[in-house]
């Protein structure tokens, strides 16, 4: 491998000894820019070097003219020397005419000939030149796709070390595309990849990390990569990170440190990152409470289709919470969100119409519709309002049946009123068969939310036996450890 030589150290020896200076003067390929007129002298050695026939000089004359250091940018006097060191053999100049070809500088775009000279610079063992072709066999570009041939390629050039190429291959290994699935060899490649500081892997890796998908789930290690990639910039990696510390995985939970990533990647533009930092500013975590913030950010996630982003906003027009309060604003951030299928939202935008409020007039029918559309979702919420409306029969026909069944589905998802109105219902035996035991079942849970349910709870289970109240307790820890609620209680 050829040495770094400084260009004074260079320019010293030419002055002593033309022909040593000459070879090498070729050595560096970058040129110096401490001084325009050492810009100068040295682009008129490489010129002297590449008149002369030597390769390496004329590859860095191109690179020289290509970026107009030292002589005026031309891009046909960078290609004209590029090609003459790459019909020399010099697999550098050749990967850079591809280049040229493929961003069209100075020429007509063309990926046939950029992937001619990939290929020739690729064959000759240039790892950027096996990754570029790589790159065009997986997109199609130029050549036929082929994800096969590409994962040959790529293979090559990760085998060279080159970073890029690695992450690349380690992604094909990953999702089984161009060859067959393997979670612990992408791992592999993603490893090597991110040694070398490659952030898109790092973030891989701090995923893999997270989900243990090809290494064994560790969010310490998770964390310790996330931040690698974070320092870079890396904006998921940064969001990421903020919610290992929001949550405490792995690390110490520190709000300071969340809100601080979360804002790294809210200032990147990522969604989500805004989202939540609109939520830790409404709630003052890791920063000084601020409503004024909270709707800045959630409105630069609203504005970028973030639902629930779009939902925060509704309810802080709606309060009046950083702004004046705005009933036509609010309804119209919920609609947005409601349409984007976000459960909360629609089961306010239902619970508005139910009531008449917020803008819009009453009507059973739509609100039924909303409702639906939240609980179909798994919103209890939701499953408890169409719990109290076929209850009531109130814009359908009533139906206890009907009623039981969606406070069942609210119930088992912890809701305590649903869990209350279950309980009531198994008591008295509407709309399912009476039965004391789970009624009891139902009411101890509400009872652990709602103290004040217990004179209901006790109605049941005065009916009982100690044996048959001691069997409802063991099945009431069953259900919160398991957190099922699907079998009939």
């Amino acid at each position: 491998m050829k040495k770094n030589i400084s260009f004074h150290a260079i320019l010293e020896a030419a002055k002593k000894k033309y022909e040593q200076a000459l070879e090498n003067l070729g050595l560096t390929e970058d040129t110096p820019s401490e001084t325009p007129k050492d810009e100068k002298t040295t682009a008129e050695w490489y010129m002297n070097a590449a008149l002369d026939g030597d390769a390496d000089a004329q590859y860095n004359l191109g690179l020289l003219y290509r970026k107009g250091e030292g002589v005026p940018q031309s891009m046909s006097e960078a290609l004209r020397w590029l090609q003459r060191a790459a019909r020399q053999g010099d697999a550098r100049a050749k990967y850079m005419v591809g280049l040229i070809y493929a961003k069209g500088e100075g020429v007509s775009r063309n990926d046939k000939k950029a992937v001619l000279w990939y290929r020739a610079a690729a064959e000759d063992g240039l790892a950027e030149a096996q990754y570029g072709l790589g790159l065009r066999y997986m997109n199609g570009r130029g050549v036929p796709q082929s994800l096969s041939d590409a994962a040959v390629w790529y293979l090559r050039a990760a085998e060279q070390g080159l970073a890029a190429a690695q992450y690349q291959y380690g992604l094909m290994c990953y999702k089984g595309r161009g060859l067959e699935k393997n979670d612990s060899e992408a791992a592999q490649w993603f490893r090597l990849s991110a040694a070398q500081g490659y952030m898109q892997a790092q973030y891989i890796m701090g995923t893999a990390y997270v989900t243990g998908v090809g290494v064994p789930q560790n969010y310490k290690v998770a964390a310790e990569w996330y931040l690698k990639a974070a320092k870079q910039g890396h904006a998921e990696s940064q969001y990421n990170l903020g919610l290992i510390y929001a949550k405490g995985f792995g690390v110490e939970q520190n709000d300071t440190e969340a809100a601080k990533w979360f804002h790294s990647a809210a200032e990147q533009g990522l969604t989500a990152a805004q989202s939540d930092l609109g939520m830790m500013y409404e709630y003052g975590r890791g920063v000084v409470q601020s409503d004024k913030e909270a709707l800045h950010w959630f409105l630069s996630a609203a504005e970028q289709g973030d639902a629930e982003a779009q939902y925060n906003l509704s309810v802080m027009y709606d309060l009046g919470r950083g702004t004046e309060q705005n009933e036509t604003e609010s309804l119209r951030w919920l609609r947005v969100s409601a349409k984007q299928g976000l459960p909360a939202a629609q089961t306010l935008l239902a619970e508005r119409y139910a009531a008449g409020t917020g803008g819009v007039l009453q009507s059973d029918k739509t609100a039924l519709d909303w409702f639906r559309l939240a609980a179909a979702q798994g919103d209890t919420d939701a499953q408890y309002n169409l719990g109290l409306i076929f209850g009531k029969g109130k814009g359908v026909k009533r139906d206890d049946r009907e009623s039981a069944r969606w406070f069942r589905l609210a119930a088992e998802g912890g809701d305590t009123e649903a869990q209350f109105s279950l309980g009531v219902m198994y008591q008295e035996g509407i709309g399912v068969s009476k039965s004391h035991e789970k009624a009891l079942f139902w009411l101890n849970l509400a009872v652990e939310k709602k103290p004040e349910y217990a004179e209901r709870r006790d109605i049941s289970a005065r009916e009982l036996t100690p044996e048959q109240r001691s069997a409802v307790t063991k099945r009431i820890a069953v259900w919160q450890n398991i957190k099922e609620g699907r079998e009939e209680y």
